[in-house]
């Protein structure tokens, strides 16, 4: 499966691997990773999101289609597990080299420091 995220993936092929029936592979799936098949296939396309936000430069569609998903469906399965759009996490968690105006909240949040505050006893 983690080799394979891209193309859809079908409960009767993968039982099929396994010499199972649909029911049975799936029951065995989740004794053994503690989830179905489709929520495991689901967590292992959003990690790889989730790195590929983090450490390249591709945009959030080529993302998308590496990992099995239309842009729309991974804004949504992105924000349902983060919290957050896939934009907005490159913004916050991407290498600064990936991050655009990202330089600039760190300057600006530096430059603050340096001003008196209110709690600064000035």
């Amino acid at each position: 499966m983690q080799t394979h995220l891209d193309p859809p993936i079908r409960l009767a092929e993968l039982a099929a691997l396994c010499d199972l029936s649909p029911w049975h592979f799936a029951r065995a799936f989740r004794e053994t990773h503690g989830q179905p098949p489709h929520r495991y296939l689901t967590q292992l396309r959003l990690e790889r999101a989730r790195a590929l936000l983090t450490d390249s430069h591709a945009s959030i569609g080529e993302i998308a289609t590496t990992t099995g998903y239309t842009p729309q469906q991974l804004a949504h399965h992105f924000r349902q597990a983060f919290g957050m759009a896939p934009g907005v996490y490159r913004n916050v968690y991407g290498a600064p080299s990936l991050t655009r105006g990202r330089n600039n909240c760190v300057a600006m949040s530096s430059s603050h420091r340096d001003t008196p505050g209110p709690h600064s006893g000035t």
